[in-house]
């Protein structure tokens, strides 16, 4: 027997989410069914059929992504971060970040 839930937006204090299951706690988040996960101002934004995950660790912020090919992930990192300082690498590749208007867009 399978069970659809539908997608839930909760806000609350300093968390926004809007999906299906995600997990959140200072400076860590991971968003496995939705479209954003926000805490205080760490957020993660995402399209497609994978699972997202950041975490500050030192000076930086750390993730994973895994799950099929296609979508878009997006990190926006505590403001103490400079996203315009910072470079992206997945699966080896670097480059640079890309902001669209959302800070810290990856």
């Amino acid at each position: 027997m399978q069970h659809w839930f539908s997608e839930t937006t909760l806000v609350r204090d300093a968390t926004s989410f809007t999906g299906k299951a995600g997990y959140a706690r200072p400076n860590q988040l991971a968003l496995f069914e939705g479209s954003q996960l926000a805490l205080m101002d760490f957020q993660v934004r995402r399209s497609g059929d994978f699972a997202l995950s950041a975490a500050v660790i030192d000076s930086g912020v750390s993730g994973r992504i895994a799950g099929r090919a296609g979508g878009h992930a997006c990190v926006a990192p505590p403001t103490a971060f400079d996203p315009m300082q910072a470079q992206v690498e997945i699966s080896g590749r670097t480059g640079p970040v890309r902001d669209r208007g959302w800070r810290g867009l990856l």
